[in-house]
This record gives structure tokens, sequence and C-alpha cells, in this order.
């Protein structure tokens, strides 16, 4: 049975939004075309088909390789008979050394965070050291402040 997938054709190490074209393939051949023009063809028993994950493709052409991006990527991995994900990779080994990884990451942290306040306690306290009122002479100044203020409004509501 002939199948027909529009998609984006790149190279390995390509960055771009690749090249629009058809993947088309049947029991014996696969062929490559974008627009009119025909980029190749290659006997299935040639090609393998690999999933990369999130719908991208490698595509083995009789050792030329491309990455493949169906419209399709579901559609596509049944009819190539490959799954649409790759198989997860395990790593028992590896997951003991992330968690204390991430352990001293924490400690790391907590140190500079602990650092940081004492820096922000320590600027806190030089700015009340050099306080040029006090507490005391600020608020009899605002209290002086709010009399005065009370006393030109009298003064303008009586005029």
């Amino acid at each position: 049975m002939t199948h027909a997938f529009a998609g984006t054709v790149l190279l390995p190490g390509e960055e771009s939004d690749g090249l629009a074209a058809v993947l088309s393939t049947d029991p014996d051949d696969i062929r490559l075309s974008a627009g009119a023009e025909e980029l190749g063809a290659w006997s299935a028993t040639d090609t393998k088909v690999e999933p990369l994950g999130k719908g991208v493709f490698s595509v083995n052409l009789a050792g030329e390789q491309i990455l493949f991006t169906p419209e399709t990527p579901a559609q596509f991995a049944e009819a190539m008979s490959v799954p649409l994900q790759p198989a997860p990779v395990e790593e028992k080994a590896e997951k003991k050394v992330s968690v204390r990884k991430s352990e001293k990451e924490d400690a790391k942290r907590q140190k500079a965070e602990a650092k940081v306040a004492k820096q922000r306690a320590k600027a806190a306290g030089v700015v009340a050291e050099k306080e040029v009122l006090g507490k005391g002479l600020t608020f009899a100044v605002v209290g002086v402040s709010a009399a005065v203020m009370g006393a030109l409004v009298a003064i303008s509501v009586t005029l």
C-alpha cells in the first residue's frame, strides 16, 4: 500500500525551517520529493527510520541521513512500523548521583541565601545608624508640621 506524508526535511545539524517535502512509501521503494521535483528514490530494504522525539524522525536512506518531521507523525510512525517516541534510556546509577548533586546544590543555595540575608541586615543597620534626626525628633517634626498645616487651614477658612 502506498502512503504519502507531507512534512519538512532537514540535514543533521541544520538549523532552519527545513524544506517542504513529501515522503512517499510503498512496499518496495521510498521516494522523497519537493514540489514537482523528485529528490530521490531508495529501496525500502536500504532505509531505516528511527524516532527522535517530538514528531521528528531520523531517516537513513541507503547511507544518506535526513531528519523528517511529518505533519502527521503518528500515522507516519504506524506506516513505517516504528514507535512514535524513542525508547527511554535507563539511568538508575545516574539518578543517585543527581540526587546527591541536587542535595549539594540545595545546601549551596541555602548558604548563599543566608549570606545575602546577613548582608541585608547589616546594610539596614548601617542606614539606622546614619539617621540624621532619629525617631523622636522625626516624630516631633511631623507633629509640628501637622499643627502648622491645621492652623493655615483654619486661617484660610476664616478669610
